[in-house]
């Protein structure tokens, strides 16, 4: 059953082996990641509700803590800071203030049309990578790239021989030494391969699925500075 679950939600995080619902069941510790929470749910009948309840969460006690000041739109007082956080602060470093001070305000047709151009039909941040420090892409399509659309359901590589560049799909790869890669990739047993654009003279890299990376999901909007 929940390898149906994480093929139909296209994720093998929600496969649970059947050692591991054993362990669950014999012990008294919850499993450490959501994707097994949701997976047990869904086997064993349980509201997620009674799930939490379970291990101790009780959504009756929850949403009375106020929001952290980082995450609103208020002035943080200045007792709360030390010097290198008000420093920080005035010189407005954070990541999406670059991006504000660099584009200004989204444009207009942007705002309403991201789930049409993405596929998603609720885009988020999490859905965003910055790739604009990348200076040699593996395809052209990511050249003078700023920003990607990842839709993280789609994590099963595709590469056909019989498809010219610009249609081969193109995917998201993060490595184990917390780096990116992107460009057309295939699944070879257990092997993922990074094709590059045939005018780049580079050799495919292959890089062992699971072990040396794993596939973030499947570029489907590209951010260009023209």
């Amino acid at each position: 059953m929940s390898r149906h679950i994480a093929h139909a939600l296209g994720d093998p995080q929600y496969f649970a082996a059947s050692g591991s619902l054993s362990d669950y069941e014999a012990q008294d510790s919850p499993p450490r990641h959501i994707h097994k929470a949701m997976t047990l749910c869904a086997i064993y009948g349980l509201q997620f509700s009674t799930f939490l309840k379970g291990v101790g969460l009780d959504l009756e006690d929850t949403g009375k803590d106020p929001i952290p000041d980082i995450l609103v739109p208020r002035n943080v007082p200045p007792v709360s800071l030390d010097a290198g956080d008000e420093r920080d602060e005035q010189q407005g470093n954070g990541f999406l203030e670059q991006l504000l001070d660099r584009w200004q305000a989204v444009p207009f047709f942007l705002r309403e049309s991201l789930s049409t151009l993405s596929g998603l039909k609720s885009p988020s941040l999490h859905d965003f990578f910055w790739v604009g420090e990348d200076q040699n892409p593996l395809h052209p399509v990511l050249v003078n790239g700023l920003l990607v659309v990842v839709n993280r359901q789609k994590k099963k590589p595709i590469y056909s021989r019989s498809m010219s560049v610009w249609q081969q799909p193109l995917y998201m790869l993060l490595r184990r030494d917390g780096t990116y890669v992107c460009g057309c990739c295939s699944l070879e047993n257990d092997t993922l391969v990074m094709h590059p654009y045939p005018l780049n003279h580079q050799r495919p890299e292959q890089l062992r699925n699971h072990h040396d990376a794993e596939v973030v999901g499947q570029i489907v909007a590209v951010m260009r500075a023209l």
